[in-house]
């Protein structure tokens, strides 16, 4: 078995993650800071049964909650409020009710990601599991012991709170690369689920050198991380490796929508059918060159731009596309949620998404819609910030 990386830029705003993450959100307090975070790195997130009224009561009010649509809410729905129930239902949210008694609502959301693998032959996403490593002593086992189990079919499964991140260690050696401005000053290296191990270990203060480690002898906690150094583990067998979470700040609101706008995009263009060339619309992302001039059209129609939905504008809609007539005269980017949301009566939450929406046009990203004339023939995106990819 060879040397296996470990990162958590998940975590980071100034990274994007090179793997595809899932978050499974468990009923456990989380701070926004934290889920900004998350939800800016993750494609598919779901809601574990109680998870639903967490993120639902993070927020004051319908417009911020729109921003944070779960794709999923799955569980025995034991802990989950009818009123909550109803408000992501009327939100076109699937929630699923799993009267198996035999598994958690963690594991049965788990078996959902598992499906959508599937159906959809993505291969293995990485999961990050919001929760389930504070508040009752049972639940916090329950993880453990399910993270202990899921090492051997799962390549990378992460547990986060507000104060810690964590993740089983395979048997073998392991390299992690220690984001210091996030991670520390503590960390632990814990052998749960089983007799004992013999770790070595560098980048600690208190390195180990083919040392038993087990509950009856050696354990290592309140270890901590060597500023400027990465971290490397061999182990004998699976062990929890924990690092303790530096506090988060909450996002500027027009920053992080920015930043999610992107990172939806950047999976949701690229399989859009009128949409093939990723690479282009990236670099005028990363790089805003003048957006080009459309030539006034010599035909006495009207002209038009091209509307293209994504996530739930494109579930409230029922379309992908859709070609849309705009005055002679032009028309301001600002004013266009009106005229969709005209287009579409029978979408009742369309004016919602749309108001919570960023907008790229001719591929590129706009901050003041109110100043951009659309002259027709222009590609207008919408992109929800709200929608799993």
């Amino acid at each position: 078995m060879g040397l296996k990386t470990w990162d958590v830029k998940f975590l980071n705003t100034d990274h994007q993650v090179d793997r595809p993450h899932a978050l499974i959100i468990l009923n456990q307090p989380f701070s926004l800071a934290l889920l900004q975070r998350l939800w800016q790195n993750t494609k598919w997130r779901c809601c574990a049964d109680g998870g639903g009224n967490r993120l639902y009561d993070l927020f004051a009010d319908d417009k911020a909650r729109l921003r944070y649509l779960p794709d999923l809410v799955k569980g025995d729905l034991d802990s989950l409020r009818p009123d909550v129930r109803a408000w992501y239902a009327s939100h076109g949210i699937t929630v699923v009710e799993d009267e198996d008694q035999d598994s958690t609502d963690l594991m049965k959301c788990v078996r959902a990601l598992k499906e959508k693998e599937e159906t959809e032959s993505t291969g293995q996403w990485d999961i990050v599991i919001l929760g389930g490593l504070a508040g009752r002593l049972d639940h916090t086992i329950h993880t453990l012991a399910y993270l202990h189990k899921l090492r051997t079919s799962r390549k990378r499964v992460f547990a986060v709170t507000d104060d810690n991140v964590g993740w089983v260690l395979t048997d073998g050696e392991h390299q992690i690369e220690v984001d210091h401005d996030l991670l520390g000053p503590t960390c632990g290296l814990l052998p749960v689920g089983i007799d004992s191990t013999m770790l070595t270990t560098t980048g600690l203060r208190w390195n180990l050198d083919d040392h038993e480690s087990s509950f009856d002898g050696l354990v290592s906690t309140s270890n901590h991380l060597v500023p400027g150094q990465n971290v490397s583990v061999r182990t004998t067998k699976p062990i929890w490796w924990t690092a303790e979470l530096r506090p988060l700040e909450v996002l500027d609101q027009r920053e992080h929508d920015k930043l999610a706008a992107v990172a939806i995009a950047r999976s949701s263009i690229m399989s859009h059918p009128l949409r093939q060339s990723w690479g282009k619309w990236r670099r005028k992302v990363q790089d805003p060159r003048p957006r080009k001039e459309h030539l006034p059209r010599p035909s006495m129609s009207r002209p038009t731009i091209t509307v293209l939905y994504f996530a739930s504008a494109s579930t409230a809609t029922g379309l992908t596309t859709e070609t849309v007539p705009i005055p002679e005269s032009g028309q301001t980017l600002s004013e266009l949620p009106t005229i969709l949301t005209a287009r579409h009566p029978k979408a009742s939450n369309l004016k919602e998404i749309l108001d919570s929406s960023q907008w790229s046009v001719d591929c590129e990203m706009i901050d003041e819609p109110e100043k951009l004339v659309l002259k027709g023939g222009e590609e207008v995106a919408v992109i929800c910030p709200v929608s799993g990819g």
